[in-house]
């Protein structure tokens, strides 16, 4: 009698790393390819994982742990304008914990694919040999970057009160430049050559979640590259949720309001951020709807002349808020960048480090918006900024365009085709 032989599903295991805006859009893949038969494993911050649970997906927590309250008691190093940055200190990276965590959520793994956020992810393929795609969630990972005339000068661009030092200062302090020397000798501790032979990002198959709209790939540094448009996450509990009668009197009453999110950022200072926005938002003589958000953002912080006029809410789905909005100012995170332009809102973005900063150059470059250096901002400047550059006639034009144009975008439905396609 010939022996059984079963039937094995293949196994893809994403690894990420990060903020909410890297976890959603590695959620996305993970509930496409579940729906193609394919078993899926995550490796992402344990606070993230219940939502993969909902969809089928295995998971398996990687460190650092992350949720708002770790953020907010670390917020000024997510801050860098201010620094100096926890990630660059190798006393605060456990490097022999997280590539634990990943080579327990590779094994028996047919492919792995890892966001640059989760930057050991590299060791995997070259210590176990097993196949290997980048998904390159922030556009500066896989970006042709500006140089010569094209480099940012929005922030003096946009405020004329600001310093030429328009973008902040590269960290190349102690900590930084020691961390490469970290990372060699972690690679000599678990037999890995101090430097390694092929540079993964260069060589191997990157999908980019980004929108040729929004960006063009360096096809020279990653020539085999796949743009496929961003990767939506629709959260199940939202399919049936309804917004409270009171805050949806507040969005649909007279004007479009204005909205305020920071989405997963922390802030040193929420609540004089807050103020300010309120402010600004009455001598524009608009409402304002505040996400809370990771920043915590409190009701009772609202300045008492403006309270009938500014919104304080928690989660709720993205697209029912921003579709009813005049336009989104936010931190340029791509998840909420991402969702501003699907809906088709001119945008301020107030970057405080890693890829906002690039995304508020683009924000502009494109002219679907505007950007502000968030530490030197007045009501005064802010409000004569939304109201030249923003919410003007033309802004809006440009930004229902570039709905309509990553509309065609085929997104993660195409990505999860060519992960299968390697399988």
């Amino acid at each position: 009698m010939a022996p059984q032989r079963f039937f094995r599903h293949p196994l893809v295991v994403l690894a990420t790393s990060g903020t909410l805006g890297d976890f959603w859009p590695m959620l996305a893949l993970g509930d496409a390819l579940i729906r193609r038969g394919v078993r899926v494993r995550l490796s992402a911050p344990a606070s993230f994982l219940p939502h993969a649970r909902k969809f089928g997906l295995e998971t398996c927590p990687c460190r650092p742990q992350v949720d708002a309250r770790h953020a907010r008691r670390f917020a000024k190093s997510w801050d860098h304008w201010i620094g100096p940055q926890l990630w660059a200190q190798p006393s605060a990276v456990d490097l022999e914990g997280r590539y634990h965590d990943l080579m327990t959520a590779a094994r028996d793994a047919d492919l792995f694919i890892f966001t640059p956020t989760q930057f050991l992810g590299f060791l995997v393929p070259e210590k176990t040999g097993i196949p290997a795609m980048i998904a390159a969630i922030a556009p500066p990972h896989v970006a042709r970057q500006p140089g010569g005339d094209d480099t940012p000068k929005f922030f003096l661009h946009q405020l004329p009160e600001l310093p030429a030092n328009t973008v902040p200062p590269h960290r190349e302090g102690e900590a930084l430049v020691h961390f490469g020397d970290h990372i060699r000798s972690f690679r000599a501790s678990i037999g890995l050559p101090r430097e390694p032979a092929d540079l993964l990002p260069g060589s191997g198959h990157v999908l980019a979640a980004i929108s040729r709209h929004f960006c063009d790939p360096d096809t020279e540094q990653f020539p085999n590259i796949d743009v496929t448009g961003f990767w939506f996450h629709e959260r199940p509990e939202w399919r049936y949720w309804h917004p409270d009668p009171l805050l949806e009197r507040f969005v649909e009453k007279e004007h479009p309001p204005l909205v305020l999110s920071f989405s997963s950022l922390p802030l040193c200072d929420a609540k004089s951020v807050l103020k300010i926005h309120s402010r600004a938002a009455a001598l524009l003589g608009r409402r304002l709807v505040v996400l809370s958000g990771w920043a915590g953002f409190r009701k009772k912080d609202i300045p008492r002349d403006c309270r009938e006029h500014v919104y304080v809410t928690g989660e709720l789905p993205h697209t029912w808020l921003f579709e009813r909005s005049a336009a989104v100012i936010h931190h340029g995170g791509i998840g909420t960048l991402a969702r501003a332009m699907q809906c088709g809102k001119p945008m301020l973005i107030e970057p405080y480090g890693n890829d906002q900063f690039y995304n508020a150059w683009r924000v502009v470059k494109l002219g679907i918006g505007a950007a502000a250096h968030p530490r030197w901002m007045t009501p005064e400047a802010l409000a004569d900024l939304i109201e030249k550059k923003v919410i003007t006639p033309e802004t809006c034009r440009r930004a229902r365009k570039m709905a309509d144009n990553i509309s065609g975008d085929p997104g993660v439905e195409h990505a999860a085709e060519l992960v299968m396609a390697r399988l």
